[in-house]
């Protein structure tokens, strides 16, 4: 009889189960799909390694956890450096830079001179309420949590950097819209930032998910139906491969997103519920292309404006993200729909996705279509977690409610941040609270 269950096999599912099993706790684990790994999964074609959810690791400073838990399992022979060399678009022409390159920033022409001037206002913005951002808990920036960042950063650093530079990489980076993003967020996420550089997993995100499953061990097409606490106990039914299926519990981790969890747990106090439904997500639909030769010179990622484009709003090359995800003298490309279009196109098929995303890369990259030679549409209703104004408040009174549920525990990104660093942090969390809560002194 497992002592602990955890639903959902996504990354902050399977890195909480890791650590209770490493504390010697008897963990089961349920996943509704046919596989585990949640958002992040890895294609495999004609020697290309497509993912198709997480795209990126940031640098170690501030993926601590990550790269931590990268070193526990044995991947830290595995991690990739992907190339430095970003670009913007100006006027249609692509125009890359090595981002942390002082030089590069200051002759980069997307953005003028006495709009770059002003970006220094941002920086004493971050080093002002530099007592309360924290990357790892955008909770600690509540107070600041009262404005949408569009008007905020309008005064602070003006349109030319707003829409030209901020806007595009919150877009590609987050698949977040140019507004209705909390300035709390904004500013606890920049002040992490403290390194340059992204990395990758050779073989694919999705081995750091495969392994962490195969360390736990998942029972897949497991889809809950209820959980329920009776005499101190927890009782979770599933529908599985044998039909109606029933395990008891001391405790339950809801790894699962914040409305399936408000969905699937009727019992949970009403301020836990609250929250839970309060939670947005963005959508995010992306064309990924094969073609018979790379694109993009040494650049891996290309934001790009609104006024550049109304359907993308960035562009990556994967050959240079890493050294085994494209055949020499290959190509593979990823179009980054924008969220107006994502929304709009979730529905959409495939092929019309495809042509309008292959159509929109020959605007910056001409001759693009022609050398294609075969494309991949992926979607995700629920890609991130939108920190929009107001959520990081409801957040923090979330984190300290006086009336928690006993016995349930809550982990995924919208509790840290909406990027792999967030999803493993939550589950770190959630697995140190069970561990307090069975502790002598908890």
């Amino acid at each position: 009889m497992p002592e602990i269950i955890v639903i959902g096999a996504g990354l902050s599912g399977l890195t909480a189960a890791l650590q209770l099993r490493d504390a010697g706790v008897e963990t089961l684990v349920l996943e509704a799909g046919s596989v585990p790994g949640g958002r992040i999964a890895s294609i495999r074609r004609d020697g290309a390694i497509l993912d198709t959810g997480a795209q990126f690791i940031g640098p170690r400073d501030p993926y601590t956890n990550t790269f931590a838990l990268l070193e526990r399992i044995g991947f830290a022979g595995d991690i990739q450096h992907s190339s430095n060399v970003a670009a913007l678009v100006k006027r249609g022409k692509v125009v890359p830079y090595h981002y942390g390159s002082a030089k590069d920033f200051v002759t980069l022409p997307v953005v003028s001179l006495p709009s770059k001037v002003r970006l220094f206002a941002a920086l004493a913005e971050i080093k002002r309420h530099a007592a309360i951002l924290d990357f790892h808990h955008p909770e600690r920036a509540a107070m600041l949590d009262d404005e949408d960042v569009a008007p905020y950063l309008m005064r602070l650093v003006g349109r030319d950097a707003l829409e030209h530079l901020f806007e595009p990489l919150m877009g590609v980076l987050y698949y977040y819209p140019p507004s209705g993003v909390s300035r709390g967020f904004l500013l606890s996420t920049i002040s992490g930032l403290g390194a340059v550089g992204t990395h990758c997993l050779k073989g694919g995100a999705q081995v750091l998910t495969d392994r962490l499953a195969a360390e736990v061990g998942v029972v897949t097409g497991a889809r809950v139906r209820t959980i329920a606490r009776k005499r101190g106990r927890w009782t979770v039914t599933w529908d599985g491969s044998k039909g109606a299926e029933t395990a008891d519990a001391e405790a339950v981790v809801l790894a699962v997103t914040a409305d399936v969890a408000a969905l699937i747990c009727d019992t949970a106090a009403p301020s836990e519920a609250t929250f839970l439904r309060s939670v947005k997500y963005t959508s995010f639909v992306g064309a990924a292309f094969f073609t018979n030769r790379p694109w993009g010179g040494k650049v891996y990622g290309c934001a790009i404006a609104a006024d550049e484009s109304s359907l993308l709003v960035g562009a990556s090359f994967e050959q240079n993200k890493g050294a085994d995800r494209v055949p020499a003298d290959k190509g593979l490309s990823i179009a980054y729909l924008n969220a107006a279009a994502s929304a709009r196109m979730m529905a959409a098929p495939d092929d019309e996705v495809a042509v309008a995303a292959r159509a929109e890369m020959d605007r910056f990259w001409p001759g693009f279509s022609e050398s294609t030679e075969w494309s991949i549409v992926f979607r995700h209703q629920r890609a991130t977690p939108l920190f929009e104004p107001g959520s990081v408040k409801r957040l923090a009174a979330f984190l300290s409610r006086p009336d928690p549920t006993p016995g349930l525990f809550f982990c995924g990104d919208y509790l840290c941040g909406p990027h792999l660093e967030g999803a493993i942090t939550s589950g770190l969390r959630a697995a140190d609270e069970i561990l307090r809560a069975r502790s002598p002194a908890g």
